[in-house]
């Protein structure tokens, strides 16, 4: 739909983001898998057309986070065969393109780097079309470093603090280019303490599954796509300023996922953990071993 000029996400980032952090990680895991050969490659389609919209929305914040979390879901279960298949797959059909179309193949390149790499700031670098938000979130933090200019309100940079008539409306016209600066401009050094400690608490259950993954290749486990979302999700919000923006559907989401994945993250130990008529009841797993 929003090839044909429907955009019913909204915009170019939503679309990339909603397939990048939701719809391509998922569908890879479902992939991965799917008991019976047929579903597995309808889900596979359905991944290659995600992806494809990822590249057609043209953001790097969600190229990166699929990417990543795709890398790291296979690195889990060690399928370093179907890594290389993949890599050797997309050089292939560079090469043939190379070869078929070369001045078509070095339009598109061309056209590639200069407005998805670049985003057409190549004097300024890779990061250029990030550096002025940066730059400008950054001076904000450093004029109110502890308590901030509050939750959802921002301060434009030539009007000092108090002279802005709306903050909230300021927040929302101006881009942060990171929702981790975007909320420390927000609260401050000292209220981002518990943003900042839950986010940890965030990464700390990725690692358990990451290494759950590693220790038993469960892929059918429960915590393995909310890992996956996790993943993606954090990586694109180092980029794009959604993470914390009360109301946005992905926001919404993500953090729904990510309490889920608290209670269903897989145990460490060799004793489990359940819930019989409201009681917590911690079980061992390991056999049994007769006193001598």
């Amino acid at each position: 739909a929003y090839a044909l000029g429907l955009e019913i996400w909204g915009n170019a980032n939503s679309l990339g983001a909603v397939e990048g952090v939701i719809a391509a990680p998922l569908l890879l895991w479902g992939a991965l898998v799917a008991p019976a050969k047929n579903l597995r490659l309808r889900r596979a389609i359905s991944c290659l057309v995600s992806l494809y919209l990822v590249y057609f929305s043209v953001t790097r914040a969600a190229m990166l986070a699929a990417g990543l979390s795709m890398l790291v879901l296979l690195l889990a279960l060690r399928r370093n065969k179907l890594i290389l298949q993949g890599s050797v797959g997309i050089g292939c059909l560079l090469a043939i393109s190379a070869i078929a179309t070369p001045d078509r193949f070095d339009e598109v390149k061309s056209s590639f780097v200069a407005g998805v790499i670049y985003k057409g700031h190549q004097t300024e670098g890779l990061l250029g079309s990030r550096m002025t938000p940066w730059q400008e979130t950054v001076r904000v933090i450093q004029d109110n470093p502890y308590f901030g200019s509050g939750f959802g309100a921002s301060i434009y940079g030539d009007k000092p603090f108090g002279e802005t008539g709306t903050l909230a409306v300021a927040s929302i016209s101006r881009e942060h280019g990171s929702s981790y600066l975007a909320i420390t401009e927000w609260v401050g050094m000292l209220g981002i303490v518990p943003f900042a400690l839950l986010i940890f608490l965030v990464i700390q259950a990725v690692v358990r599954v990451f290494l759950y993954l590693r220790r038993t290749g469960n892929a059918s486990h429960y915590s393995v796509p909310l890992m996956m979302v996790m993943i993606a999700g954090l990586a694109h919000a180092g980029f794009e300023d959604w993470l914390f923006a009360v109301g946005y559907y992905l926001t919404v989401i993500f953090w729904v996922l990510a309490f889920l994945l608290m209670d269903v993250v897989p145990q460490t130990s060799s004793h489990r953990t359940s819930f019989v008529h409201g009681m917590r009841i911690r079980y061992a797993t390991d056999p049994a071993v007769a006193p001598r």
